[in-house]
């Protein structure tokens, strides 16, 4: 997929990329309804982690989840909280 005429703010380490409208990188539509895009370039919570070619892999992470840096240098989940009490 390619995504083109969007625009990088950045601002200290940090950065954001902005679209026509607030949140249409992340699959919401001019009128805020989610569901816009079939594969949003990033949603809150998402996790990446640059590699030596420049390109940010998505991590697998959940909310809980402790994630450590392995010898190939990628972020991994490394353990898991689970709410299940039984």
């Amino acid at each position: 997929m390619m995504w083109v005429d969007y625009t990088v703010e950045q601002f200290g380490p940090n950065f954001t990329i902005r679209g026509d409208w607030p949140g249409e990188v992340m699959g919401i539509d001019k009128d805020g309804n989610p569901g816009h895009r079939d594969q949003p370039l990033y949603q809150p919570g998402d996790i990446f982690v640059v590699n030596s070619n420049g390109i940010l892999m998505k991590i697998p992470a959940q909310a809980g989840d402790v994630l450590m840096v392995n010898t190939q240098g990628e972020l991994v989940p490394f353990a898991r909280h689970s709410e299940d009490t039984t």
